[in-house]
């Protein structure tokens, strides 16, 4: 952080008092949603001050993020920060909280904090002398201090997984997000510390984002000063961003700490590779081959400060990136119509009701990619929870699976336990169609609606715009529809859970 900001901060109330003993007992836990508050433009919101403590899970292994191999320079050299080490905490959420048992603050907050420590802060410009670093010796020992890896007589460092508490005297506002760290000070009145609480509490499980979740189609980040939404909901946070591939209008790098950037079509990111060697510039994903990736999402504000863009990711290893397990885009209910021949009701993947007298005879399911069968018995790439597979195809994405035996006034789950991506991973979709005969409006009931529906078409042949109302399939809507409809009136069918 530069010298203007350090003095506005002074204005802010944030820096600490020069104080190094602290009882920390005393000391308030904050929570993550309200350190990282901002302001419209972006600049920090947050007005408690210091010391305080926060609490969370730890995110990565410091290690596999930045390098933090001890490089002292004994003389200045602008920029060359030597070591660092950074640590993301996110907020635990309200089922972590519940069975852990701790009360340390509000369980409806959100987002996270990062803690951040270098080496030769002699080496920046506002800086411009070596005193202000540490040696070689003293960053080990820093290191160790925090149980960070790579410190002296470390041999269990902070773990991502951990629950562990943040202990700040100083912390400043940076790239857009209030950080915790040592005001770019070795004095020791500046120092944070790091407590474990818990081993191998578990990761958070990653939230589930798009590209539309972070951009707006113009590619421009979206902002919300609110935090309820786009970038800085989710910021220093576990996120799955989905259904993505290679931008290739830009270079790409495979190697540690290198820069990818990724395009759903319309919207772009960067992705920072970590530290982790085991990126070795082997592409993992080919352009134009989609697939997810798991990593914490970054604020590098444009001005250094307090912007409201830069969102990124940082995915941490390889194994971050994979194919998504393939998606059910579509399903077609297709029944025989006698002299209409095969016709399809184009069904909603939940709660879509099948309204012709039998039930769904044949269900014609597109996925989002193509999809292979488990190499067993055909017959056990489909599930179904009442009824038969009598038969199930497969071609390209689409999976063909011929049922009987479907019984009325059902509510039907269809899974694909056989049915898997090129690269092996499952279908883990699950339809759910409600079967009632007669229900020709779909509303999960048969009334006078659904007569009306049938006696304003009689007369027509059946096709796929109103095979709905052929409820025997005999080809046309006549007075047979009719009477089946009238004869199920009052018959009901619940809901998809």
């Amino acid at each position: 952080m530069h010298r203007d900001v350090q003095i506005a901060l002074f204005g802010v109330g944030l820096l600490a008092a020069p104080l190094f003993a602290q009882d920390w007992e005393n000391v308030d836990f904050v929570t993550h949603s309200t350190l990282q508050a901002v302001q419209p433009d972006g600049r920090s919101a947050y007005q408690g001050g210091f010391p305080l403590r926060v609490v969370g899970i730890a995110l990565l292994n410091t290690e596999d993020w930045l390098d933090p191999t001890p490089a002292y320079t004994p003389a200045y050299v602008p920029y060359a920060m030597g070591g660092e080490a950074e640590l993301f905490v996110q907020a635990l959420d309200r089922s972590t909280l519940d069975v852990l048992g701790v009360e340390y603050y509000d369980p409806d907050d959100f987002g996270g904090t990062a803690a951040w420590m270098g080496q030769n802060y002699g080496n920046l410009p506002f800086k411009g002398d070596p005193y202000f670093s540490y040696t070689d010796a003293e960053w080990t020992a820093e290191l160790g201090r925090l149980n960070w890896f790579g410190g002296d007589s470390v041999t269990d460092p902070i773990r991502a997984g951990d629950l562990v508490e943040i202990r700040a005297r100083a912390g400043l506002h940076y790239e857009g997000k209030l950080n915790i760290n040592e005001q770019h000070d070795k004095d020791p009145a500046k120092d944070f510390e790091v407590v474990r609480l818990a081993a191998d509490i578990g990761l958070p499980a990653p939230a589930l984002i798009t590209l539309a979740d972070l951009k707006y189609p113009d590619d421009t980040d979206i902002f919300d000063a609110t935090r309820a939404t786009g970038g800085e909901r989710y910021q220093t946070t576990r996120v799955q961003l989905q259904n993505v591939w290679i931008d290739s209008s830009h270079s790409q790098s495979w190697l540690a700490g290198d820069d990818l950037w990724v395009t759903d079509g319309t919207r772009t990111l960067r992705i920072q590779l970590g530290a982790n060697p085991a990126f070795d510039g082997t592409a993992i994903f080919e352009a134009n081959e989609p697939f997810d990736v798991v990593g914490v999402l970054n604020q590098a504000a444009t001005d250094g400060t307090y912007s409201t863009d830069g969102y990124y990711l940082i995915a941490l290893k390889p194994t971050d990136f994979f194919s998504p397990p393939p998606a059910v885009v579509a399903v077609d209910s297709v029944k025989n119509h006698g002299t209409a021949g095969e016709l399809a009701i184009d069904l909603p993947l939940v709660d879509g009701v099948e309204p012709r007298v039998g039930g769904p005879t044949q269900l014609v399911v597109a996925f989002d990619r193509d999809v292979y069968g488990s190499g067993g018995p055909p017959v056990d790439d489909v599930a179904v929870s009442s009824g038969t597979v009598e038969d199930v195809t497969i071609a390209g994405n689409v999976v063909t699976a011929n049922l009987s035996g479907v019984p009325d006034a059902t509510v039907l789950t269809v899974a694909f336990p056989g049915i898997e991506s090129d690269e092996g991973q499952p279908c883990t979709d699950t339809l759910c169609i409600r079967v009632l005969a007669g229900d020709v409006n779909g509303d999960g009931e048969v009334s006078i609606f659904d007569l009306v529906t049938v006696r304003d078409n009689t007369g027509l042949m059946a096709t796929e715009a109103n095979c709905r109302g052929d409820v025997n399939g005999d080809g046309g809507i006549n007075i047979f529809d009719l009477v089946t409809v009238r004869d199920q009136t009052g018959g009901t069918v619940g809901s998809c859970p």
